[in-house]
């Protein structure tokens, strides 16, 4: 223990200071060395505590750091994977099913008339208009570049798309059905004709497309395609992604399909 006049340490049994010769009020003593180890003991306590805070508060703010660069980097690979299968579902074109069922429904909005829808869809089914999507969409190659983030629910992606100009390919196709009667007098032309009109007409027209596209895209591919790059809004509305392209999905897949361009 230490002496309550001169400060210094000195026996737990002393009666008085060797040093000054204070007498030594054991009890009191005592209970001044407890009363300042319970306030060490307390002192020490609080910094733990107060070590312990900062620890979690730095924790919090690492946590709430981190947490926004990986919510944003699950929300990009999430956005840009539906962007990327809107552009497989768009190579790819509806089924026959579905194509036969818009094919219909757009011919009796335009005729007013079963009788004439009926006649003209004994002519041309949906099955035959998906054959010749899938000739146009032949080269067509797609890849969603930049995925951009607005705020938590709005993202707008760069796509760049490129397919063959399908107005040289509508040509050369025509080219090459005529090929198919050169020569030909009017007896075996008009044969001809009669097994054309009779057959599977969208298998013939499809694959004339497609020989002439995969013609331009073996010989000159770049001066032959078209290519452009478009903005694809993607929103989400409660726990659904909605997408919509700039400039209206009809034209967009128009300019995919390589019928128009930017």
């Amino acid at each position: 223990m230490y002496c309550s006049k001169c400060g210094k340490e000195i026996s737990d049994t002393a009666q008085f200071c060797p040093f000054c010769g204070q007498t030594i009020n054991t009890q009191v003593t005592n209970i001044q060395n407890q009363g300042s180890q319970a306030r060490i003991i307390q002192e020490s306590v609080n910094q733990i505590k107060k070590k312990k805070t900062v620890a979690i508060v730095l924790a919090f703010i690492v946590i709430l750091v981190l947490a926004f660069p990986v919510r944003y980097a699950v929300e990009k690979s999430i956005v840009k994977s539906i962007a990327e299968d809107r552009m497989k579902m768009i190579k790819e074109g509806p089924s026959a099913e579905t194509m036969d069922e818009i094919f219909v429904e757009l011919l009796y909005g335009i005729t007013e008339s079963e009788a004439v829808t009926d006649f003209i869809h004994e002519q041309v089914t949906g099955e035959d208009i998906k054959d010749v999507y899938t000739s146009i969409m032949r080269h067509m190659t797609y890849k969603v570049n930049k995925v951009e983030r607005i705020d938590s629910k709005h993202y707008m992606i760069t796509v760049y798309v490129n397919n063959m100009d399908n107005s040289k390919v509508a040509s050369r196709a025509w080219e090459l059905f005529s090929e198919r009667y050169a020569g030909l007098n009017i007896f075996d032309a008009f044969a001809q004709a009669k097994e054309d009109w009779s057959s599977d007409k969208s298998t013939t027209v499809s694959s004339f497309i497609a020989e002439a596209s995969d013609q331009l895209y073996r010989s000159d591919k770049y001066n032959n395609s078209v290519y452009g790059s478009y903005v694809i809004n993607v929103t989400k509305e409660g726990d659904d992604w909605n997408i919509s392209f700039e400039g209206g999905t009809e034209q967009f897949i128009l300019n995919c399909a390589g019928l128009s361009s930017q």
